[in-house]
């Protein structure tokens, strides 16, 4: 069986927090779960299964599945930025026989495929290849729209009214 394992961390905890305060806040949580060696204590697990099936059997007997998405605090670097901009405008950036972002990727990834592909699809991009113009060419498009939105940011809007000025002379 395949499984994940998931960090999970506390979110809005007070700044400086240490981890022994921290421990001492949930350990109502923890302490059913496990000795206070840290291992893991049997009739706790049993208590987590029993009743993870009592709410098996509450919805149905079918598994939900849920998207969950990560957010974490990542510097983005130039070429992710460029690709948020030209895919807020555009449906697809051509990357093959343009100059500028051949260079921009060049210098951010160099050879390196695996660095760049991880670093667009932390973005929600991915590369594709497309029919454009007559020939095969390598595109960026947006593959995660959600993930994607999440980077762009939106301009303010700034409304300027001519109006207001001529209100305050009159």
């Amino acid at each position: 069986m395949n499984g994940r394992k998931v960090l999970i961390q506390y979110q809005d905890r007070p700044e400086g927090e240490t981890d022994t305060e921290r421990e001492a806040i949930f350990a109502e949580y923890w302490q059913a779960f496990t000795y206070p060696d840290k291992t893991p204590r049997i009739e706790g697990c049993i208590g987590f299964l029993l009743s993870s099936l009592d709410y098996f059997k509450e919805v149905g007997a079918r598994f939900e599945w849920q998207n969950v998405e990560v957010f974490n605090d990542v510097d983005l670097d130039e070429f992710q930025v460029l690709m948020i901009d030209l895919l807020s405008q555009y449906d697809f950036v051509v990357r093959t026989g343009n100059p500028p972002v051949e260079e921009l990727f060049q210098k951010t990834y160099g050879m390196n495929g695996n660095k760049a592909r991880n670093a667009l699809e932390t973005i929600g991009i991915k590369s594709k290849r497309k029919k454009h113009q007559g020939r095969l060419v390598t595109a960026y498009v947006v593959d995660n729209q959600k993930r994607f939105d999440s980077y762009v940011i939106e301009p303010e809007k700034q409304e300027l009214s001519v109006f207001e000025e001529l209100d305050d002379v009159l």
